[in-house]
């Protein structure tokens, strides 16, 4: 398969990956300020605490929606860098390879 087409596929499995991650470590954030009743950060990406409103338990959070771009970015990058040092590592591992 050509280099190009690995890395534009790798890219995008990535920024799934990138998504997902992110989106249990919000998950994740948000159910332990609302089990804790503590102010949670998750740095850049989202603060979340929980409150009382007339006499009514509220979950309150701020997004940051550039932190989110950045950090979805940043997990994409290190799982393309990560397969391709992985299959250089296979491949350059005494794997023989047929030559035409």
């Amino acid at each position: 398969m050509h280099i190009v087409v690995k890395f534009v596929a790798r890219s995008i499995t990535g920024f799934f990956v990138g998504i997902s991650v992110l989106l249990v470590g919000i998950v994740a954030l948000i159910a332990y300020a609302f089990v804790t009743g503590a102010e949670v950060y998750l740095p850049g990406v989202i603060k979340a605490w929980f409150t009382r409103e007339n006499d009514m338990p509220a979950l309150n959070f701020e997004p940051n929606g550039i932190g989110m771009v950045i950090a979805i970015i940043s997990l994409a990058l290190l799982y393309v860098c990560s397969t391709f040092q992985q299959s250089r590592r296979t491949t350059n591992n005494g794997a023989s390879r047929m030559r035409n």
